[in-house]
């Protein structure tokens, strides 16, 4: 299996998972720590904007892993075949 498909696979899984966290009635993600302290602070909004917002970076992360790019310095390895 390719690493890439691999890891953009459960990057995009995982991206799932927290919209859920973000949209759904569940208290279990409310109870870390880090939430938890956004909730009590800023209000259960917020803390649903910080699930979301990670849920969009860790998916935009996905993308990017499943579709290829690359920073300039980093040269994949030539001797591997690409299907």
């Amino acid at each position: 299996m390719n690493d890439e498909l691999l890891v953009g696979a459960v990057a995009m899984g995982i991206a799932a998972l927290f919209t859920l966290f973000s949209l759904g009635p569940w208290q279990f993600p409310y109870r870390m720590l880090s939430v938890a302290a956004i909730e009590s602070r800023f209000g259960k909004k917020a803390a649903r904007s910080f699930w979301l917002l990670i849920a969009l970076l860790i998916g935009v992360v996905g993308l990017s892993i499943l579709s290829g790019a690359r920073p300039g310095y980093a040269k994949p390895d030539l001797t591997t075949e690409i299907r």
